[in-house]
This record gives C-alpha cells, structure tokens and sequence, in this order.
C-alpha cells in the first residue's frame, strides 16, 4: 500500500501475502494463470473489487470453474478480441457485468484500471491497493513495456498503488519524491531492481540496498539499477527526482 498523505510515500508490497486484514483492488490480466494460481487465491481473499480483463477471463474460467467456481469476477471489460463468448455469457450468468471499452487508444488493461478507479471512487471503497496479476507478457517485450506504461497511467488516475504482480516479481512506479518501501525478509525474494524506464533521473539516493545510489543521475544508455539486492534492512528508501519503476522478487507460500 502506499500512503500520499506524508512528505514520504510509504509503502508495503507484500502486505498481500501477509494474514492481515488489507482490503485490495484485483485484475486479472490477458495472461496465462497457471503459474499464478496460488497468488490468484492469496489476492482475490483480499478484493473488494475483482475485474477480469478480456482473455483474462478465458484464463480465470479454465483454472477455477471446476474446484473454485465461486470466484466470479465482479466486471470484465476489454474489446472482446481474446474472451470466448460462451465464457462470458457463463460469468454473466453469474451476475457478472460486462463492460465493452472498444477504445484502441489504450490497451485493456489500461481502460480497465480506469473502469475500477471510477468504481472505488463511486462507491468510496477503502483499499490499500490495485494489483494487477499477469504473467508480465510471456514472449511479446511489446506487451511488458505496454504493462509497465499503464503503471504511469495509474499514477495519473489515483493515489492508490497500483502494482503488477506475476508468478516471481513485484512491479510498482514510484513518482518523484521521497519512498519508504516495506520489505520484510519472510516474504521478499532475492532481488530488486528500481529502474529509469520513462526518462533520465537526475538524482537518485537510496539507501538499505547492497549498491546505493547517492544523488546519481540514472538512464537508459547509462547507470541502471538491476539485480541489486538487500542489507539486513526490512525498510529501503528512494528519493527521486523523476519517475522510478521499482520491481523485487516475491516468496508465496
């Protein structure tokens, strides 16, 4: 979760996989589920609001209909290129809604994260958080670059995180300003990573990390910040003076 209100964005990427009573946001992206079942069921415990995007919902359906058939989501929107139809009429059946957003000036995924802002927005939902889950875009790079664009989409729509979860890794954009990031040792992965993906940095400092940053510039072509990992430090911190996407590995139970 993160919280807007200080100087310092706080932050807590894996309040997900902890028994506590967070109350979160779930999309299920056009990717394939079946490395991803058990971070499905850890993050749908914990929605509020759940939504399917177009072939996500194909993916949703063959994983769960069987064992888990009360998962049905509450929306599923896209432009239908991908969803089966007689996978949408059986969720629609179920009471689901079904929402066409034929724009294709923005990918699904994106329309879809708008649809759900509007929603908890409307209805004055209390979550910590938006997480997307996904498989990051499999073998299509043009796919993970459209993923992590949504990401400064979202930033623009609300101050609630929104993170990009798959079967190993944690995504999240951290806007220009001081973060403090939780990451308790339980549940972080080896790995992290914090990124100039949108434009040059001028001045990053870090510290908790193995390899800080003291006020380095960071950009594509030179220094970026991948395959760096921990101290002892369950809180790391990032200043920033642009945007940074932050991503780290994950242990699911």
């Amino acid at each position: 979760m993160g919280d807007a209100t200080t100087d310092t964005r706080i932050w807590s990427p894996l309040e997900f996989l902890k028994q506590s009573g967070e109350k979160i946001c779930l999309m299920i992206l056009n990717q394939p589920l079946a490395g991803c079942l058990d971070q499905l069921h850890t993050l749908w415990n914990k929605a509020v609001l759940t939504a399917c995007v177009d072939g996500g919902t194909n993916e949703l359906y063959k994983h769960t209909v069987q064992d888990f058939p009360q998962l049905v989501p509450d929306i599923i929107s896209g432009d239908f290129d991908s969803a089966v139809a007689d996978v949408l009429q059986y969720y629609k059946s179920k009471g689901c809604e079904i929402i066409p957003t034929l724009d294709q000036s923005e990918t699904d995924f994106t329309k879809c994260l708008r649809l759900l802002v509007d929603r908890i927005n409307k209805r004055n939902l209390q979550v910590s958080a938006i997480y997307a889950l996904c498989d990051i875009g499999g073998d299509r790079f043009d796919h993970v670059m459209a993923n992590v664009n949504t990401l400064y989409t979202g930033a623009q729509l609300s101050n609630i995180p929104t993170y990009i979860v798959t079967r190993t890794s944690i995504i999240c954009l951290l806007t220009q300003g001081q973060h403090q990031i939780h990451v308790e040792k339980e549940n972080r992965g080896d790995w992290c990573g914090f990124l100039p993906i949108g434009g040059r940095c001028a001045s990053v400092t870090t510290t908790g990390f193995k390899w800080n940053l003291n006020g380095d510039a960071m950009e594509f072509g030179g220094l970026i910040s991948s395959s760096n990992t921990w101290t002892d430090a369950e809180v790391v911190t990032i200043a920033t003076d642009a945007p940074l996407v932050f991503t780290m590995g994950h242990k699911v139970k």
